[in-house]
């Protein structure tokens, strides 16, 4: 693959490869969605309104060596649920 400056181009974690699909997708055969999510219940002991924060995640794919990486787009929103969901658990 070609080399671009490093400063411009994202690189690989696994292989150090510039060669990098930014904007991959998961396609979920036979469910019809492309897009993932991640989340925390804020309130996992509940047995109704756990109320769920949840964020979509980008995912790049290594055109070199093929790894494939994801990332939470409001991974604070997730930290900050989960610190509370903790200190409500040890706050007792």
């Amino acid at each position: 693959m070609p080399e671009t400056d490093p400063a411009l181009s994202p690189r690989c974690t696994r292989c150090g490869s510039d060669a990098l699909i930014p904007d991959a997708f998961v396609y979920a055969e036979g469910y019809g969605a492309s897009k993932l999510s991640v989340g925390v219940n804020k309130r996992p002991e509940a047995m109704m309104m756990k109320q769920p924060v949840r964020t979509d995640l980008q995912v790049r794919v290594c055109g070199d060596c093929g790894f494939v990486e994801a990332q939470a787009d409001d991974f604070r929103a997730l930290w900050e649920a989960y610190v509370e969901r903790l200190s409500r658990e040890f706050g007792r």
